[in-house]
């Protein structure tokens, strides 16, 4: 499907929410190479778990994208609770956003907010998804993430922000709570 217009980073993904009607949904970003194997891996994974809300693997921060020469991906995956997937993703090893799969009845009702966190928004929107049921993380090298000296991601000029960090802060906060988390650690009530 094309748009009249250019929507924008933010604009197609609220685009991609509205008009997702399958089963499950993805959204790859275009300067990265997703293995071969990895979309029949992941969907075998979810198919066969039906209380999976979304899956993701591992990534390969590359300057140079190529969709050659891939290693085998292990067949190996980890897999977390709804009930700890906030402080398990935190403390191990959290979802790949640019490579994730969703079950499309979870992902059309996540809220994304760049505008409240900035440019590192998806700790929250993946946690959300991770609240709404199990969450599972392909081992391996899943996707070739293209980054580069000139990357946003290597600019402090375009945030975190301050008020940014804040709003990631509380909303770990609040999950861990719903979680129990904090109570646990500290073996308290």
């Amino acid at each position: 499907m094309n748009n009249s217009k250019n929507l924008g980073n933010t604009g197609n993904f609220f685009r991609s929410q509205e008009i997702a009607d399958n089963r499950y949904v993805a959204v790859f970003h275009d300067d990265d190479a997703i293995h071969p194997e990895y979309i029949d891996r992941a969907m075998k994974i979810m198919r066969n778990d039906k209380d999976l809300v979304m899956i993701s693997g591992g990534e390969v921060a590359m300057y140079t994208v190529s969709a050659n020469d891939w290693y085998p991906l292990p067949n190996s995956y980890l897999e977390y609770p709804a009930n700890n997937n906030a402080f398990l993703s935190l403390m191990l090893r959290r979802s790949t956003f640019c490579n994730a799969i969703y079950r499309t009845d979870i992902y059309v009702q996540a809220e994304y907010r760049p505008d409240k966190y900035g440019k590192i928004h998806d700790i929250c929107f993946l946690q959300d998804i991770g609240a709404s049921g199990k969450v599972a993380l392909m081992d391996g090298g899943c996707v070739r993430w293209r980054q580069h000296a000139s990357s946003d991601s290597n600019s402090l000029k375009t945030g975190p922000f301050p008020d940014e960090i804040l709003n990631i802060i509380c909303h770990v906060n609040n999950t861990f709570n719903k979680e129990n988390i904090i109570t646990n650690i500290r073996g308290g009530d």
